[in-house]
């Protein structure tokens, strides 16, 4: 006879639904991120030795992942559905393990708890959705965390010793925080052995150390690599970051979790296991202080998904102090109220579903071959950037676009000035701008916009942005304008004005080899800088029958101390004897008051013998370039 399904099957039931559709949904419908398409691009090798040595090593990141995608795709396909899917699976199932864990481990009310506010929590959404190794590790984690516990309850149980061999090795060649984790979990453990359990935990123990030796030439060839030469170290609120982070955002979301300890308590559902319930802590905040530490003092490796290994734990402390006798009524009500909070302030407050903080891959490729398609490749010039231009080419292909960009990548300042004279030179009617992950120089757009001064479509994202620019008399919105002029806010030597260089029939002003600094404009960072736009844009024509090695520079001061100070360089401007344009784009800095003096100079330590004509300050009301604001 079928037993009669318990309050806790109906909750679990309900909250692993919630889990799948939070998971599920739109997974295969948003840009794959950069880390993917760098991922899929590392998979075009012939044989597993050459995956290995070229797709593997050079990552970083452990086997499994590439070697599971190399598998997976040969069979399913490069599409994004077939991609994530295993993912969202591993998301989905490495939860179901957690559930188990901490039923065991605590008790089912902690469970169920545990389990609905890790189903809500956009850490765990996100990266479910990702194709990247931390969905894998996730699961291998939490699986091995189960098998962990129950090997120790009953070590002469097959499966329990199979789950954390396995569970155990892959863990450890998924992701390099997760093999953290496991190894914790193999330390802790030896607080609960006996007589009964010793020899089978440290045989399994001995057994993924064997299988490991399989892996490890690439793990000594990775940790000589370090960490992640572009990732800033972890600043001192870091943890803070993180955790409001977890909470989607939402500081009412962590006093609402902060709350249940003292839920339990008023509701007569209090528990306390000493060593269980401070075990869950340690598990979080030691391979944390590990990480930090080590990302202050030797090379940055903190990201906030690199925690998803450690973070369940700490979720589980919070709900471990409801014992498995409270109120069926009691965690019912708790569940229902996680659930409302968390999906509300998931979808709603953090519309998770319509921003996400990676690049658009996607859509940048979806405008620009809309556009290029319409306006006729012929009357367009088109400039992109990107890490990879085969990033962009994987949705380019899936839209049938083929196109040569005039400049598709901007590796150095050299290709500033390529579009530059591209710009000047061009027939064209219209001009296409775009990025994902790694913005076009806002000089480009600049350049772009002194001749197709129309925007007639801009869609920016967070870390992308495709726009489409037409040439026209339409005059763009000019927030701020100077020139040089015998005023207070510019310092400038009259004695330099020179009428035997003209430029457009006007004088131009030379900078002699002894004057180290020329044409000074002083000003207040709330006068330049208005209605939100942050950038000024600074330009003029350059002329000299020798190589110029001055440099613009802006610099911001408080009561007399220096706060900032940026230099761009001009001698890449000069490409000719003639008259050369200079442009360069300055952002203002955050943490800069209305107040603070801004210097725009330029500095000639080095002694070049030049003209300079055209010398202009702007601030333009289109000239916004922050793509990481979501």
């Amino acid at each position: 006879m079928l037993k009669p399904f318990k309050t806790e099957h109906y909750l679990f039931g309900i909250i692993l639904l919630v889990n799948v559709v939070l998971r599920f949904f739109d997974f295969s419908q948003w840009s794959l991120s950069n880390d993917e398409l760098s991922a899929l691009f590392r998979l075009r090798f012939d044989t597993f030795s050459a995956l290995i040595h070229e797709g593997v090593k050079i990552d970083g990141h452990p086997a499994f992942t590439q070697v599971f995608l190399y598998l997976w795709t040969k069979i399913f396909g490069m599409s994004v559905f077939a991609i994530r899917l295993p993912f969202v699976i591993a998301g989905i199932a490495g939860s179901v393990y957690f559930y188990l864990f901490i039923k065991e481990f605590v008790n089912k009310n902690a469970a169920l708890l545990s389990f609905t506010a890790l189903t809500c929590s956009q850490l765990f959404v996100l990266y479910s959705q990702i194709a990247r190794p931390y969905a894998i590790g996730f699961l291998f984690t939490m699986g091995f965390a189960y098998y962990w516990f129950r090997l120790i309850q009953e070590p002469n149980k097959k499966t329990n010793w199979l789950g954390f061999v396995l569970f155990g090795f892959f863990g450890i060649i998924s992701h390099y925080f997760a093999s953290m984790s496991i190894a914790l979990l193999l330390l802790f453990g030896l607080v609960f052995l006996n007589k009964k359990n010793v020899k089978a935990y440290f045989i399994s123990g001995f057994s993924i150390s064997i299988l490991f030796l399989s892996h490890l030439n690439i793990t000594l060839y990775q940790l000589k690599i370090g960490g992640v030469s572009w990732l800033p170290a972890p600043t001192d609120t870091f943890i803070y970051q993180f955790f409001e982070f977890v909470a989607n955002g939402d500081l009412r979301v962590e006093y609402f979790v902060l709350l249940f300890p003292f839920i339990a308590l008023i509701s007569k559902s209090f528990h306390f296991n000493l060593w269980r319930i401070y075990l869950l802590p340690l598990l979080f905040f030691i391979p944390y202080a590990i990480a930090y530490y080590y990302s202050i003092h030797k090379s940055p490796l903190m990201q906030f998904s690199v925690l998803i290994f450690f973070t369940p734990f700490l979720i589980a402390f919070f709900f471990s102090f409801f014992s498995s006798n409270s109120n069926p009524k009691v965690i019912s009500t708790a569940v229902a109220a996680i659930l409302i909070v968390g999906i509300y302030s998931l979808v709603f407050e953090r519309d998770f579903y319509q921003k996400r903080a990676f690049a658009d891959f996607k859509g940048v490729a979806n405008f620009v071959s809309e556009w290029a398609k319409e306006k006729g490749l012929e009357n367009t010039l088109l400039f992109s950037n990107s890490n990879n231009h085969e990033y962009l080419n994987y949705y380019y292909k899936l839209e049938g676009f083929q196109a040569k960009f005039d400049i598709q990548k901007f590796e150095n300042p050299k290709n500033i000035i390529e579009a530059r004279d591209l710009i000047k030179q061009s027939t064209k009617d219209y001009a296409i701008v775009s990025f994902a992950n790694f913005p076009a120089p806002a000089e480009v757009y600049e350049l772009v916009k002194q001749v197709y001064p129309e925007t007639i479509e801009r869609h920016k994202s967070f870390n992308s942005d495709a726009s489409l620019f037409y040439k026209s008399s339409k005059a763009r919105d000019t927030l701020f304008h100077v020139i040089p002029e015998m005023n207070l806010k510019w310092n400038v030597n009259w004695e330099m004005i020179d009428t035997n260089n003209l430029f457009e029939k006007s004088p131009s002003h030379h900078v002699a080899a002894n004057a180290e600094y020329a044409l000074t404009y002083v000003d207040s960072v709330g006068h330049i800088f208005k209605n939100g736009i942050n950038h000024a844009t600074i330009s003029g024509f350059i002329k000299s029958p020798e190589n110029i090695t001055s440099s613009l520079v802006m610099s911001i001061e408080r009561n007399g101390e220096n706060l900032y100070w940026r230099n761009a360089e001009l001698t890449d401007f000069r490409t000719n004897e003639g008259w050369n344009q200079f442009i360069t784009v300055f952002a203002k800095p955050q943490d800069v008051e209305a107040n603070d003096l801004v210097k725009i100079y330029l500095w000639n330590p080095k002694q070049s013998d030049f003209n300079v004509a055209k010398f202009n300050i702007c601030t333009f009301g289109d000239s916004d370039y922050n793509y990481y604001d979501l």
